[in-house]
Protein backbone atom coordinates (compact mmCIF):
# COMPACT_ATOMS: atom_id res chain seq x y z
CA UNK A 1 0.00 0.00 0.00
CA UNK A 2 2.90 2.45 0.43
CA UNK A 3 4.53 1.69 -2.70
CA UNK A 4 1.03 2.45 -4.15
CA UNK A 5 0.75 5.54 -2.34
CA UNK A 6 4.49 6.87 -3.11
CA UNK A 7 4.06 6.09 -6.89
CA UNK A 8 0.94 8.13 -6.96
CA UNK A 9 2.71 10.99 -5.64
CA UNK A 10 5.20 10.49 -7.92
CA UNK A 11 3.15 10.11 -11.62
CA UNK A 12 0.41 12.08 -10.05
CA UNK A 13 -0.01 14.86 -12.86
CA UNK A 14 0.08 11.86 -15.32
CA UNK A 15 -2.05 10.01 -13.45
CA UNK A 16 -4.53 12.80 -13.49
CA UNK A 17 -4.48 13.37 -17.04
CA UNK A 18 -5.20 9.63 -18.25
CA UNK A 19 -7.85 9.12 -15.79
CA UNK A 20 -9.63 13.07 -17.58
CA UNK A 21 -8.81 11.40 -21.01
CA UNK A 22 -10.14 8.24 -20.44
CA UNK A 23 -13.30 9.66 -19.21
CA UNK A 24 -13.85 12.18 -22.44
CA UNK A 25 -12.87 8.51 -24.21
CA UNK A 26 -15.50 6.57 -22.22
CA UNK A 27 -18.55 9.75 -22.35
CA UNK A 28 -18.11 9.63 -26.16
CA UNK A 29 -18.35 6.02 -26.95
CA UNK A 30 -21.76 5.94 -24.38
CA UNK A 31 -22.68 8.76 -26.65
CA UNK A 32 -21.49 7.36 -29.74
CA UNK A 33 -23.34 4.22 -29.29
CA UNK A 34 -26.62 5.03 -27.85
CA UNK A 35 -27.01 7.81 -30.77
CA UNK A 36 -25.90 5.10 -33.71
CA UNK A 37 -27.73 1.89 -32.84
CA UNK A 38 -25.52 0.50 -30.73
CA UNK A 39 -22.03 1.34 -32.74
CA UNK A 40 -18.74 3.17 -32.57
CA UNK A 41 -18.48 5.06 -35.67
CA UNK A 42 -15.15 7.30 -36.24
CA UNK A 43 -15.81 11.22 -36.68
CA UNK A 44 -14.09 10.76 -40.45
CA UNK A 45 -14.88 8.69 -43.71
CA UNK A 46 -10.67 8.63 -44.40
CA UNK A 47 -9.90 5.90 -41.34
CA UNK A 48 -12.23 3.49 -43.19
CA UNK A 49 -9.94 3.70 -46.63
CA UNK A 50 -7.27 1.96 -44.10
CA UNK A 51 -9.57 -0.04 -42.77
CA UNK A 52 -10.02 -1.63 -45.95
CA UNK A 53 -6.60 -1.60 -47.07
CA UNK A 54 -6.03 -3.34 -44.32
CA UNK A 55 -8.35 -5.83 -44.53
CA UNK A 56 -7.77 -6.27 -48.35
CA UNK A 57 -4.15 -6.82 -47.49
CA UNK A 58 -4.50 -9.57 -44.46
CA UNK A 59 -7.38 -11.25 -46.24
CA UNK A 60 -6.14 -11.48 -50.08
CA UNK A 61 -3.14 -9.64 -50.24
CA UNK A 62 -4.24 -6.45 -52.14
CA UNK A 63 -3.32 -3.11 -51.12
CA UNK A 64 -6.50 -1.32 -52.20
CA UNK A 65 -9.65 -0.30 -51.24
CA UNK A 66 -11.57 -3.22 -52.92
CA UNK A 67 -9.90 -6.50 -53.02
CA UNK A 68 -10.57 -7.31 -57.08
CA UNK A 69 -7.94 -4.37 -57.81
CA UNK A 70 -4.80 -2.34 -56.34
CA UNK A 71 -4.75 1.17 -55.28
CA UNK A 72 -2.58 3.14 -53.23
CA UNK A 73 -5.20 4.84 -51.70
CA UNK A 74 -3.58 4.84 -48.25
CA UNK A 75 -1.41 8.35 -47.31
CA UNK A 76 0.40 6.52 -44.02
CA UNK A 77 1.63 3.31 -45.05
CA UNK A 78 3.07 2.46 -41.96
CA UNK A 79 -0.73 2.63 -39.91
CA UNK A 80 -1.99 0.59 -42.73
CA UNK A 81 0.38 -2.09 -42.20
CA UNK A 82 -0.19 -1.88 -38.67
CA UNK A 83 -3.61 -2.50 -39.00
CA UNK A 84 -3.41 -5.30 -41.66
CA UNK A 85 -0.93 -7.06 -39.01
CA UNK A 86 -3.42 -7.10 -36.18
CA UNK A 87 -6.39 -7.91 -38.66
CA UNK A 88 -4.08 -10.69 -40.23
CA UNK A 89 -2.90 -12.02 -36.35
CA UNK A 90 -7.18 -11.62 -35.09
CA UNK A 91 -9.60 -10.85 -38.05
CA UNK A 92 -10.73 -7.55 -38.82
CA UNK A 93 -12.80 -4.97 -36.31
CA UNK A 94 -13.49 -1.42 -36.53
CA UNK A 95 -12.53 -1.46 -33.12
CA UNK A 96 -8.96 -2.07 -33.80
CA UNK A 97 -8.23 2.13 -34.92
CA UNK A 98 -9.55 3.05 -31.87
CA UNK A 99 -7.39 1.10 -29.40
CA UNK A 100 -4.08 1.91 -31.72
CA UNK A 101 -5.14 5.32 -30.93
CA UNK A 102 -5.87 5.30 -26.74
CA UNK A 103 -2.71 3.64 -26.92
CA UNK A 104 -0.67 5.90 -28.68
CA UNK A 105 -2.29 8.91 -27.66
CA UNK A 106 -1.26 7.73 -23.93
CA UNK A 107 2.23 6.34 -25.48
CA UNK A 108 2.76 10.45 -26.43
CA UNK A 109 1.49 11.67 -22.30
CA UNK A 110 3.53 9.31 -20.89
CA UNK A 111 6.84 10.08 -23.25
CA UNK A 112 5.96 14.22 -22.56
CA UNK A 113 5.61 13.40 -18.81
CA UNK A 114 8.46 11.29 -18.77
CA UNK A 115 10.76 14.00 -20.79
CA UNK A 116 8.92 17.03 -18.59
CA UNK A 117 10.84 15.63 -15.53
CA UNK A 118 13.88 14.90 -17.47
CA UNK A 119 13.59 18.82 -17.71
CA UNK A 120 12.91 19.31 -14.25
CA UNK A 121 9.21 20.98 -14.78
CA UNK A 122 7.65 21.57 -11.65
CA UNK A 123 4.63 18.82 -10.99
CA UNK A 124 1.75 21.28 -11.43
CA UNK A 125 3.50 22.93 -14.38
CA UNK A 126 4.14 19.67 -15.43
CA UNK A 127 0.49 18.76 -15.41
CA UNK A 128 -0.82 22.10 -17.04
CA UNK A 129 1.37 21.07 -20.30
CA UNK A 130 -0.14 17.76 -20.38
CA UNK A 131 -3.30 18.92 -19.92
CA UNK A 132 -2.44 21.61 -22.78
CA UNK A 133 -1.04 18.65 -25.30
CA UNK A 134 -4.60 16.39 -24.54
CA UNK A 135 -7.29 19.25 -25.25
CA UNK A 136 -5.26 21.89 -27.52
CA UNK A 137 -3.73 19.05 -29.80
CA UNK A 138 -7.00 17.61 -29.72
CA UNK A 139 -5.96 13.95 -28.81
CA UNK A 140 -10.02 13.06 -28.01
CA UNK A 141 -10.69 14.16 -31.21
CA UNK A 142 -7.82 12.65 -33.13
CA UNK A 143 -8.16 9.48 -31.11
CA UNK A 144 -11.94 9.49 -33.02
CA UNK A 145 -10.97 10.07 -36.25
CA UNK A 146 -9.37 6.56 -36.32
CA UNK A 147 -6.04 8.02 -37.89
CA UNK A 148 -2.22 7.87 -38.15
CA UNK A 149 -2.69 11.23 -35.94
CA UNK A 150 -1.68 10.17 -32.50
CA UNK A 151 0.97 8.03 -33.63
CA UNK A 152 2.65 10.93 -35.46
CA UNK A 153 2.77 12.99 -32.84
CA UNK A 154 3.98 9.96 -30.30
CA UNK A 155 7.05 9.60 -32.68
CA UNK A 156 7.19 13.51 -33.62
CA UNK A 157 8.52 14.05 -29.81
CA UNK A 158 10.40 11.63 -29.51
CA UNK A 159 12.45 12.13 -32.29
CA UNK A 160 12.53 16.01 -31.35
CA UNK A 161 13.60 14.86 -28.40
CA UNK A 162 16.30 12.61 -29.24
CA UNK A 163 17.66 15.62 -31.86
CA UNK A 164 17.98 18.04 -29.38
CA UNK A 165 20.19 15.18 -27.50
CA UNK A 166 22.27 14.28 -30.36
CA UNK A 167 23.02 17.61 -31.72
CA UNK A 168 24.56 18.34 -28.16
CA UNK A 169 26.49 15.15 -27.63
CA UNK A 170 29.90 14.53 -27.84
CA UNK A 171 29.62 10.72 -28.18
CA UNK A 172 31.30 8.89 -31.20
CA UNK A 173 29.22 7.42 -32.99
CA UNK A 174 29.35 3.83 -32.52
CA UNK A 175 28.86 4.70 -29.05
CA UNK A 176 26.02 6.97 -29.40
CA UNK A 177 22.56 4.75 -28.70
CA UNK A 178 20.48 8.17 -29.18
CA UNK A 179 21.79 8.44 -32.84
CA UNK A 180 20.90 4.93 -33.51
CA UNK A 181 17.46 6.02 -31.98
CA UNK A 182 16.84 9.11 -33.90
CA UNK A 183 17.55 7.14 -37.24
CA UNK A 184 14.96 4.64 -36.26
CA UNK A 185 11.96 7.37 -35.57
CA UNK A 186 13.41 9.37 -39.06
CA UNK A 187 12.76 5.80 -41.17
CA UNK A 188 9.24 5.67 -39.35
CA UNK A 189 8.33 9.61 -39.44
CA UNK A 190 7.46 9.74 -43.33
CA UNK A 191 5.59 6.28 -43.78
CA UNK A 192 3.50 7.65 -41.01
CA UNK A 193 2.97 11.07 -42.10
CA UNK A 194 5.07 12.97 -45.60
CA UNK A 195 4.79 16.22 -43.76
CA UNK A 196 7.18 14.61 -41.10
CA UNK A 197 9.98 15.27 -43.81
CA UNK A 198 9.87 18.69 -42.90
CA UNK A 199 11.20 18.37 -39.22
CA UNK A 200 13.89 15.78 -40.38
CA UNK A 201 15.46 18.37 -42.66
CA UNK A 202 15.74 21.07 -40.06
CA UNK A 203 17.57 18.58 -38.22
CA UNK A 204 19.50 17.35 -40.71
CA UNK A 205 20.70 21.12 -41.47
CA UNK A 206 21.23 21.33 -38.09
CA UNK A 207 23.59 18.67 -37.90
CA UNK A 208 25.27 19.73 -40.76
CA UNK A 209 26.07 22.80 -39.35
CA UNK A 210 27.14 21.36 -36.21
CA UNK A 211 29.50 19.45 -38.30
CA UNK A 212 27.69 15.71 -37.66
CA UNK A 213 27.81 14.81 -41.00
CA UNK A 214 27.98 11.32 -40.72
CA UNK A 215 24.73 11.83 -38.25
CA UNK A 216 22.94 13.76 -40.82
CA UNK A 217 23.24 11.51 -43.78
CA UNK A 218 21.91 8.79 -41.02
CA UNK A 219 18.75 10.84 -40.55
CA UNK A 220 18.39 11.51 -44.28
CA UNK A 221 18.81 8.03 -45.87
CA UNK A 222 16.57 7.05 -42.75
CA UNK A 223 13.64 8.74 -44.01
CA UNK A 224 14.28 8.41 -47.92
CA UNK A 225 14.91 4.80 -48.05
CA UNK A 226 11.75 3.40 -46.42
CA UNK A 227 9.90 5.88 -48.91
CA UNK A 228 11.63 4.79 -52.26
CA UNK A 229 10.77 1.33 -50.90
CA UNK A 230 7.12 1.86 -50.96
CA UNK A 231 7.62 4.05 -54.17
CA UNK A 232 8.99 1.11 -55.90
CA UNK A 233 6.33 -1.54 -54.67
CA UNK A 234 3.92 1.34 -55.86
CA UNK A 235 4.56 1.79 -59.15
CA UNK A 236 4.97 -2.46 -59.53
CA UNK A 237 1.66 -2.45 -58.77
CA UNK A 238 0.64 0.07 -61.59
CA UNK A 239 0.01 3.60 -58.90
CA UNK A 240 2.55 6.35 -58.57
CA UNK A 241 5.86 6.96 -56.74
CA UNK A 242 3.59 8.32 -53.98
CA UNK A 243 0.34 7.49 -52.52
CA UNK A 244 -2.66 9.25 -54.48
CA UNK A 245 -3.91 11.04 -51.62
CA UNK A 246 -0.49 12.90 -50.83
CA UNK A 247 -0.40 13.68 -54.72
CA UNK A 248 -3.54 14.86 -55.59
CA UNK A 249 -3.49 17.12 -52.36
CA UNK A 250 0.41 18.53 -53.28
CA UNK A 251 2.09 20.89 -55.25
CA UNK A 252 3.13 17.46 -57.11
CA UNK A 253 -0.89 18.00 -58.90
CA UNK A 254 -0.56 18.71 -62.87
CA UNK A 255 3.09 18.06 -62.74
CA UNK A 256 4.70 15.23 -65.07
CA UNK A 257 7.49 14.70 -62.78
CA UNK A 258 9.43 16.10 -59.70
CA UNK A 259 11.41 18.50 -61.01
CA UNK A 260 7.82 20.41 -63.18
CA UNK A 261 7.19 20.30 -59.03
CA UNK A 262 10.27 22.28 -58.02
CA UNK A 263 10.04 25.04 -59.51
CA UNK A 264 6.59 26.41 -58.67
CA UNK A 265 7.22 25.31 -55.20
CA UNK A 266 10.35 27.60 -55.10
CA UNK A 267 8.48 29.94 -55.95
CA UNK A 268 6.75 29.80 -53.00
CA UNK A 269 9.92 32.03 -51.19
CA UNK A 270 10.50 34.90 -53.44
CA UNK A 271 9.88 37.87 -52.18
CA UNK A 272 5.89 38.94 -53.70
CA UNK A 273 5.18 35.36 -52.33
CA UNK A 274 6.96 35.44 -48.84
CA UNK A 275 5.52 39.32 -48.44
CA UNK A 276 1.79 37.68 -49.01
CA UNK A 277 2.55 34.49 -46.56
CA UNK A 278 3.54 36.99 -44.25
CA UNK A 279 0.13 38.23 -44.03
CA UNK A 280 -1.48 34.76 -44.40
CA UNK A 281 0.34 33.93 -41.11
CA UNK A 282 -2.10 35.69 -39.26
CA UNK A 283 -4.94 34.74 -40.76
CA UNK A 284 -7.61 33.55 -37.71
CA UNK A 285 -7.62 30.00 -39.39
CA UNK A 286 -3.74 29.70 -38.74
CA UNK A 287 -3.23 31.59 -35.35
CA UNK A 288 -3.35 28.52 -33.48
CA UNK A 289 0.19 27.62 -35.27
CA UNK A 290 1.79 30.95 -36.18
CA UNK A 291 1.44 32.42 -32.44
CA UNK A 292 3.10 29.28 -30.79
CA UNK A 293 5.68 29.68 -33.45
CA UNK A 294 6.17 33.11 -32.66
CA UNK A 295 6.05 32.21 -28.87
CA UNK A 296 8.98 29.88 -29.83
CA UNK A 297 11.39 32.31 -31.54
CA UNK A 298 10.60 34.87 -29.10
CA UNK A 299 11.36 32.37 -26.33
CA UNK A 300 14.69 31.51 -27.84
CA UNK A 301 15.61 35.16 -28.37
CA UNK A 302 14.92 36.02 -24.60
CA UNK A 303 17.38 32.48 -23.74
CA UNK A 304 19.74 33.74 -26.31
CA UNK A 305 20.49 37.35 -24.37
CA UNK A 306 20.20 35.28 -20.99
CA UNK A 307 23.12 33.01 -21.90
CA UNK A 308 26.12 32.58 -24.58
CA UNK A 309 25.33 29.26 -25.83
CA UNK A 310 21.79 28.61 -26.64
CA UNK A 311 22.45 25.44 -28.84
CA UNK A 312 21.36 23.05 -25.83
CA UNK A 313 18.35 20.51 -26.08
CA UNK A 314 15.28 22.98 -25.04
CA UNK A 315 16.94 25.76 -27.06
CA UNK A 316 17.62 23.86 -30.11
CA UNK A 317 13.88 21.93 -29.73
CA UNK A 318 12.31 25.63 -30.46
CA UNK A 319 14.61 25.95 -33.44
CA UNK A 320 13.90 22.66 -35.20
CA UNK A 321 9.38 23.26 -34.39
CA UNK A 322 9.34 26.46 -35.29
CA UNK A 323 11.60 25.94 -38.66
CA UNK A 324 9.51 22.44 -39.64
CA UNK A 325 6.09 24.14 -38.45
CA UNK A 326 6.70 27.18 -40.56
CA UNK A 327 7.59 24.70 -43.43
CA UNK A 328 4.28 23.07 -43.05
CA UNK A 329 2.05 26.52 -43.19
CA UNK A 330 4.23 27.32 -46.14
CA UNK A 331 3.94 24.00 -47.93
CA UNK A 332 1.20 21.12 -46.65
CA UNK A 333 -2.36 21.64 -45.48
CA UNK A 334 -4.03 23.14 -42.60
CA UNK A 335 -7.78 22.05 -41.08
CA UNK A 336 -9.78 19.20 -42.19
CA UNK A 337 -11.50 18.53 -38.95
CA UNK A 338 -8.65 19.72 -36.65
CA UNK A 339 -6.24 16.65 -38.19
CA UNK A 340 -3.28 18.12 -40.86
CA UNK A 341 -1.62 20.34 -38.44
CA UNK A 342 -2.28 18.72 -35.05
CA UNK A 343 0.82 17.60 -34.22
CA UNK A 344 1.95 21.28 -35.17
CA UNK A 345 0.47 21.71 -31.95
CA UNK A 346 1.18 18.90 -29.83
CA UNK A 347 4.39 19.97 -31.00
CA UNK A 348 4.71 23.19 -30.12
CA UNK A 349 2.80 23.17 -26.62
CA UNK A 350 5.66 20.23 -26.16
CA UNK A 351 8.81 22.34 -27.11
CA UNK A 352 7.55 25.44 -25.48
CA UNK A 353 6.51 23.89 -21.73
CA UNK A 354 10.04 22.18 -21.88
CA UNK A 355 12.09 25.56 -22.26
CA UNK A 356 9.54 27.48 -20.06
CA UNK A 357 10.40 25.41 -17.50
CA UNK A 358 13.71 26.94 -16.64
CA UNK A 359 11.80 29.96 -15.57
CA UNK A 360 9.23 28.34 -13.02
CA UNK A 361 10.38 28.26 -9.38
CA UNK A 362 10.66 24.34 -8.07
CA UNK A 363 8.52 25.32 -4.73
CA UNK A 364 6.56 28.76 -4.19
CA UNK A 365 8.86 30.77 -2.44
CA UNK A 366 7.70 32.53 0.78
CA UNK A 367 8.24 36.32 -0.10
CA UNK A 368 7.22 37.25 -3.94
CA UNK A 369 10.24 39.36 -5.33
CA UNK A 370 10.81 41.49 -8.52
CA UNK A 371 12.44 38.08 -10.30
CA UNK A 372 9.80 35.88 -9.26
CA UNK A 373 7.13 38.74 -10.57
CA UNK A 374 9.43 38.66 -13.93
CA UNK A 375 9.45 35.23 -14.29
CA UNK A 376 5.59 34.63 -13.59
CA UNK A 377 5.05 37.80 -16.80
CA UNK A 378 7.26 35.71 -19.05
CA UNK A 379 5.25 32.66 -18.82
CA UNK A 380 2.14 33.87 -18.68
CA UNK A 381 2.73 36.64 -21.85
CA UNK A 382 3.52 33.45 -23.64
CA UNK A 383 0.67 31.41 -22.64
CA UNK A 384 -1.66 33.83 -23.26
CA UNK A 385 0.19 34.47 -26.68
CA UNK A 386 0.07 30.94 -27.54
CA UNK A 387 -3.04 29.59 -25.77
CA UNK A 388 -6.15 31.83 -26.82
CA UNK A 389 -6.44 30.62 -30.23
CA UNK A 390 -5.56 26.98 -28.83
CA UNK A 391 -8.06 27.07 -26.18
CA UNK A 392 -10.65 28.43 -28.83
CA UNK A 393 -10.03 25.89 -31.51
CA UNK A 394 -9.97 23.24 -28.66
CA UNK A 395 -13.62 24.48 -27.18
CA UNK A 396 -14.74 23.48 -30.89
CA UNK A 397 -13.31 20.09 -31.33
CA UNK A 398 -14.62 19.00 -28.17
CA UNK A 399 -18.04 20.18 -28.85
CA UNK A 400 -18.31 18.60 -32.69
CA UNK A 401 -16.45 15.33 -32.57
CA UNK A 402 -20.03 13.74 -31.16
CA UNK A 403 -21.79 15.35 -34.54
CA UNK A 404 -19.29 14.57 -36.75
CA UNK A 405 -19.72 11.23 -35.26
CA UNK A 406 -23.27 10.99 -35.90
CA UNK A 407 -22.30 12.48 -39.16
CA UNK A 408 -20.68 9.49 -40.99
CA UNK A 409 -22.88 7.03 -39.37
CA UNK A 410 -26.20 9.22 -41.10
CA UNK A 411 -24.70 9.16 -44.23
CA UNK A 412 -21.60 7.22 -45.19
CA UNK A 413 -22.59 3.96 -42.86
CA UNK A 414 -25.87 4.27 -44.47
CA UNK A 415 -24.36 4.53 -48.10
CA UNK A 416 -22.20 0.99 -47.28
CA UNK A 417 -25.51 -1.04 -45.64
CA UNK A 418 -27.65 0.45 -49.05
CA UNK A 419 -25.02 -1.49 -51.05
CA UNK A 420 -24.36 -4.13 -49.25
CA UNK A 421 -28.33 -4.82 -49.31
CA UNK A 422 -29.19 -3.83 -52.87
CA UNK A 423 -25.57 -4.06 -55.18
CA UNK A 424 -23.63 -7.17 -53.40
CA UNK A 425 -20.48 -7.41 -55.79
CA UNK A 426 -21.70 -5.44 -58.39
CA UNK A 427 -19.39 -2.00 -59.64
CA UNK A 428 -20.48 1.23 -58.09
CA UNK A 429 -19.04 4.88 -58.71
CA UNK A 430 -18.33 6.84 -55.38
CA UNK A 431 -16.25 9.60 -54.47
CA UNK A 432 -16.02 8.71 -50.62
CA UNK A 433 -14.93 5.53 -50.64
CA UNK A 434 -14.29 4.98 -47.14
CA UNK A 435 -16.59 3.09 -45.02
CA UNK A 436 -18.66 1.87 -48.17
CA UNK A 437 -15.60 0.03 -49.23
CA UNK A 438 -14.92 -1.30 -46.12
CA UNK A 439 -18.86 -2.36 -45.55
CA UNK A 440 -19.34 -3.63 -48.51
CA UNK A 441 -18.54 -6.31 -51.15
CA UNK A 442 -19.09 -3.49 -54.28
CA UNK A 443 -16.69 -2.84 -56.82
CA UNK A 444 -15.41 0.60 -56.60
CA UNK A 445 -15.05 2.69 -58.96
CA UNK A 446 -13.41 5.71 -57.28
CA UNK A 447 -14.18 8.90 -59.24
CA UNK A 448 -12.02 11.53 -56.79
CA UNK A 449 -8.85 9.25 -57.49
CA UNK A 450 -7.87 7.86 -54.16
CA UNK A 451 -8.81 4.76 -54.59
CA UNK A 452 -8.48 4.26 -58.31
CA UNK A 453 -5.05 4.96 -60.07
CA UNK A 454 -6.33 5.26 -63.57
CA UNK A 455 -8.28 8.10 -61.99
CA UNK A 456 -5.71 9.59 -59.78
CA UNK A 457 -3.71 9.46 -62.98
CA UNK A 458 -5.82 11.32 -65.12
CA UNK A 459 -6.31 14.12 -62.19
CA UNK A 460 -2.35 14.58 -61.99
CA UNK A 461 -1.57 15.04 -65.56
CA UNK A 462 -4.86 17.16 -65.93
CA UNK A 463 -7.19 15.85 -68.59
CA UNK A 464 -9.54 14.16 -66.39
CA UNK A 465 -13.08 15.32 -67.37
CA UNK A 466 -16.52 14.59 -68.34
CA UNK A 467 -15.63 12.22 -71.17
CA UNK A 468 -13.33 10.26 -69.26
CA UNK A 469 -16.21 9.91 -66.50
CA UNK A 470 -18.08 8.46 -68.90
CA UNK A 471 -15.74 6.32 -70.70
CA UNK A 472 -14.54 5.17 -67.05
CA UNK A 473 -18.05 4.44 -66.07
CA UNK A 474 -18.81 2.53 -69.51
CA UNK A 475 -15.73 0.09 -69.58
CA UNK A 476 -15.70 -0.59 -65.91
CA UNK A 477 -19.69 -1.59 -66.20
CA UNK A 478 -20.91 1.07 -63.77
CA UNK A 479 -24.31 -0.03 -62.28
CA UNK A 480 -25.00 3.13 -60.11
CA UNK A 481 -23.03 6.20 -58.68
CA UNK A 482 -23.46 7.95 -55.31
CA UNK A 483 -21.40 11.28 -55.29
CA UNK A 484 -21.54 14.92 -54.19
CA UNK A 485 -22.21 16.55 -57.44
CA UNK A 486 -21.37 19.71 -56.82
CA UNK A 487 -17.82 18.08 -56.38
CA UNK A 488 -17.41 17.44 -60.24
CA UNK A 489 -18.31 21.10 -61.61
CA UNK A 490 -14.50 21.11 -62.09
CA UNK A 491 -14.26 18.93 -64.56
CA UNK A 492 -16.89 20.16 -66.52
CA UNK A 493 -20.13 18.12 -64.39
CA UNK A 494 -21.41 14.57 -64.79
CA UNK A 495 -21.91 13.01 -67.41
CA UNK A 496 -25.52 13.72 -68.80
CA UNK A 497 -26.66 9.97 -69.88
CA UNK A 498 -26.23 9.63 -65.96
CA UNK A 499 -30.07 10.00 -64.45
CA UNK A 500 -30.04 11.26 -61.44
CA UNK A 501 -32.76 9.34 -58.98
CA UNK A 502 -32.21 10.98 -55.82
CA UNK A 503 -30.97 12.54 -52.96
CA UNK A 504 -30.30 11.93 -49.24
CA UNK A 505 -29.37 14.78 -47.04
CA UNK A 506 -28.07 15.17 -43.51
CA UNK A 507 -28.78 18.16 -41.28
CA UNK A 508 -25.01 19.79 -39.88
CA UNK A 509 -22.64 18.44 -42.02
CA UNK A 510 -19.50 18.96 -40.34
CA UNK A 511 -17.16 16.41 -41.05
CA UNK A 512 -18.47 15.61 -44.23
CA UNK A 513 -17.48 17.18 -47.84
CA UNK A 514 -20.89 18.02 -48.80
CA UNK A 515 -24.42 17.35 -46.73
CA UNK A 516 -26.00 16.31 -49.77
CA UNK A 517 -25.50 12.74 -51.53
CA UNK A 518 -26.65 12.27 -55.24
CA UNK A 519 -27.32 8.79 -56.50
CA UNK A 520 -27.65 8.14 -60.18
CA UNK A 521 -28.44 5.45 -62.37
CA UNK A 522 -25.32 4.80 -65.00
CA UNK A 523 -27.18 1.73 -66.58
CA UNK A 524 -29.92 2.90 -67.44
CA UNK A 525 -31.55 -0.42 -66.64
CA UNK A 526 -31.02 0.48 -63.18
CA UNK A 527 -33.55 3.76 -63.04
CA UNK A 528 -36.27 1.70 -61.89
CA UNK A 529 -34.61 -0.29 -59.48
CA UNK A 530 -32.91 2.29 -57.76
CA UNK A 531 -35.68 4.11 -57.73
CA UNK A 532 -37.42 1.25 -55.60
CA UNK A 533 -34.28 0.69 -53.43
CA UNK A 534 -34.15 4.22 -52.56
CA UNK A 535 -37.90 4.40 -51.23
CA UNK A 536 -37.37 0.93 -49.79
CA UNK A 537 -34.65 2.02 -47.70
CA UNK A 538 -35.79 5.41 -46.76
CA UNK A 539 -38.01 3.79 -43.78
CA UNK A 540 -34.48 2.51 -42.32
CA UNK A 541 -32.73 6.06 -42.25
CA UNK A 542 -31.97 7.54 -38.86
CA UNK A 543 -33.76 10.40 -37.98
CA UNK A 544 -33.48 13.63 -39.25
CA UNK A 545 -31.95 12.77 -42.85
CA UNK A 546 -34.24 14.14 -45.49
CA UNK A 547 -34.48 11.63 -48.96
CA UNK A 548 -35.89 13.42 -52.39
CA UNK A 549 -36.87 11.26 -55.03
CA UNK A 550 -36.54 12.73 -58.55
CA UNK A 551 -38.20 9.54 -59.99
CA UNK A 552 -40.88 7.54 -58.59
CA UNK A 553 -40.55 4.18 -59.16
CA UNK A 554 -43.03 2.25 -61.23
CA UNK A 555 -44.32 -1.16 -59.31
CA UNK A 556 -45.38 -4.23 -61.48
CA UNK A 557 -47.90 -6.22 -60.25
CA UNK A 558 -48.14 -9.94 -60.82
Amino acid sequence: MSDLIRHIKRYWPLIVVLLILYTVILRWIILSTDQQDGRIVYALDDPYIHMSIAKNLAQHGVWGISRYESSAASSSPLYTLLLAAIYLIFGPSDLVPLIINILCATGTLVLAYALFRHYDLPPLFNLISLLAITFFTPLPTLIFSGQEHTLHILLTLAFTALAGRVLVEDSPLGRSRPTMLLWGVAALLPITRYEALFGVGIVAVLLMLRWKLLRAYLVVSGAVIPILIYGALSVTSGAMWLPNSVVLKSRLMNSNDLSQAVEPTLRLFKYDYLKAFYWELFLGDRLHVTLPILAALILFAVRSLRRRDTADERGLMLIIFAAGALLHIRLASLGWFYRYEAYTVAWGVFVLAAALGEYMPRRLPSRVNNVLLAQIASVGAVLILAGFPLAHRAWYAYHETPQAMWNIYAQQIQMSEFLSVYYGDQTVALNDVGATSYFSEARVLDLWGLGSNDVARMRHKGYYDTYQIERLGYNRNVQIAIVYAGAFSQFGGLPAGWVKIGEWTIPNGIAVAEPTVTFYAVDLLQINPLATYLEDFAGALPPGVVTNLYIQPIHFTP
